[in-house]
């Protein structure tokens, strides 16, 4: 039998709403040593053990698997330190296909990479304070400037405006409900109690309209789980399958109590979650209007850091018959040099997220090369002399494409040449760019705030690669790594308590 299969027999027999109890106390006892000392210095002794993928992942198989979903059952086991520690050693033998399928042994573990990284990194790369200014300003603010409204869009989905949605989930996260006194627990009693002593956020309809976008029970998380656009094609990615809890961070257990196995998932749902909302709705129709309010968001960006004369528009340019738009969305005008930033507003499929086959890393290499093209075409024709591009002359040209999401471990050495490839092959010759996420880009904003040379940074980047790069930076991005503008926002939407 697997060491997959091993697990759901076990989990088949666990009592559900316990266990997921059971399973938000050791995250918070990983993190604190007040809840357990004992399990939080064995989690630092094997930082393994305890990871917010194997939380979730035991969540969502405990709640497809397990025979006890009610009160009425017999003899269910218990998830306890030692059953959970069996079901960790386990989850440890499930190996990555790229190690088992001697097929793909023989190829670039540039699959495997980005499989890891979306597995792994997601929750490190998370912080609170950005989540919530990042995609206030995005959603509510930008979003507004537009024909497609999304404020109005969201308010049509879900009967809470955005900032209503955000807050919620931040005041109903830090719940502690539970029989550990832990965040994420949440009940009918402590929701009353929350309205009775005035806390802004919580009104009763609003909080039924947030637990039902944002929390499902036993029966539609299955289902959910069992749609064919979130299942893997190959069960040798099982991994790395979509998990329900990104869609329901909160599980009902009871008809007045919720649990969160991992409530820094409801950051994410009332956060980057907007944005599969609005797409889950509308469509193509909110991705051909959203490029333009990306776009805006990240010239208000630019505009709170860096001087109002040296930002510059996308400009319309040629004659009446052949109009242009270009060099790029964005430019900053640096002294001698012209830094092009080429917004592109994706978030990364959940193919790339979940399997990263060679035909996910042939579209997004062609994604990002059709992109650099765009802007090097463009470069050419201010260096020919084009009058209508005579501002963005200079000595040197340097290239960002910037996405929505994160695309993981594209500027490494295993991505990254593909691209540059295909950019020879177009006549491109020592291709220079850098791509970064909306996440990175506010986060290298924040050192600029503070005199650090985004031309310097930009360099490093392309030269040493991202780690080696932000070194001597590290420091001051522990301290900080949000610029002004989103830490201000993200400040007004969490003072609500």
């Amino acid at each position: 039998m697997s060491p997959f299969d091993q697990i759901k027999r076990h989990l088949k027999k666990i009592k559900i709403d316990d266990a997921l109890v059971f399973l938000n106390y050791l995250l918070h006892a990983r993190n604190d040593p007040k809840i357990n000392p004992k399990i939080h210095e064995f989690s630092k002794k094997h930082p393994g053990a305890i990871t917010d993928f194997k939380i979730d992942f035991f969540s969502k198989w405990l709640i497809i698997c397990s025979e006890f979903t009610s009160n009425v059952i017999l003899s269910p086991k218990v998830l306890d330190w030692p059953a959970y520690l069996k079901l960790s050693e386990l989850y440890n033998q499930i190996n990555d296909p790229f190690v088992t399928d001697q097929k793909l042994k023989k190829e670039e573990p540039l699959n495997l990479i980005i499989r890891m990284f979306y597995q792994q990194l997601s929750g490190q790369q998370r912080i609170k304070l950005q989540s919530y200014g990042s995609a206030s300003l995005l959603y509510e603010k930008a979003g507004s400037r537009s024909n497609y409204d999304i404020p109005n869009e969201f308010q049509s989905i879900t009967e809470l405006s955005i900032k209503e949605f955000m807050q919620l989930g931040m005041v109903l996260s830090s719940a502690k409900a539970g029989p550990y006194k832990t965040a994420g627990t949440l009940n009918q009693t402590w929701i009353d109690k929350g309205i009775n002593v005035g806390i802004d956020a919580l009104d009763k309809d609003k909080v039924q309209r947030f637990l039902h976008v944002a929390s499902c029970d036993y029966g539609k998380f299955r289902i959910t789980a069992d749609q064919a656009r979130f299942k893997v094609s190959d069960n040798k990615f099982i991994l790395y399958e979509f998990n329900p809890l990104m869609k329901y961070p909160f599980i009902k257990i009871h008809s007045e109590r919720w649990i969160s196995p991992n409530p820094d998932l409801i950051v994410d749902r009332v956060t980057s979650g907007i944005y599969y909302d609005l797409l889950d709705v509308s469509g193509k129709s909110f991705t051909d209007h959203f490029g333009p309010i990306f776009e805006k968001y990240v010239g208000d960006l630019l505009l709170s850091v860096f001087p109002k004369e040296k930002v510059i528009k996308e400009q319309q340019y040629g004659s009446k018959r052949n109009r242009k738009k270009g060099p790029s969305d964005w430019t900053i005008l640096d002294n001698s040099c012209a830094i092009l930033i080429e917004c592109k507003s994706f978030e990364p499929s959940l193919s790339m997220k979940t399997l990263a086959s060679e035909v996910d890393i042939e579209n997004y290499t062609r994604r990002i090369a059709d992109a650099v093209e765009q802007v090097y075409k463009h470069i050419n024709e201010i260096k020919s002399g084009h009058i209508d591009l005579k501002q963005f002359m200079s000595d040197e040209y340097k290239i960002i494409v910037l996405t929505l999401g994160r695309l993981q471990a594209v500027n490494t050495i295993f991505f990254k040449p593909s691209i540059i490839d295909r950019l020879e092959k177009k006549g491109i010759s020592k291709p220079s760019f850098v791509v970064l996420s909306l996440q990175e880009f506010e986060n290298y904003l924040s050192l600029v705030e503070r005199g650090i040379s985004f031309l310097e940074l930009i360099e490093r980047i392309e030269t040493l690669g991202r780690n080696e790069a932000l070194d001597p930076y590290m420091e001051m991005l522990r301290q900080n790594a949000v610029p002004k503008i989103v830490e201000q926002r993200g400040k007004e939407v969490l003072d609500v308590v």
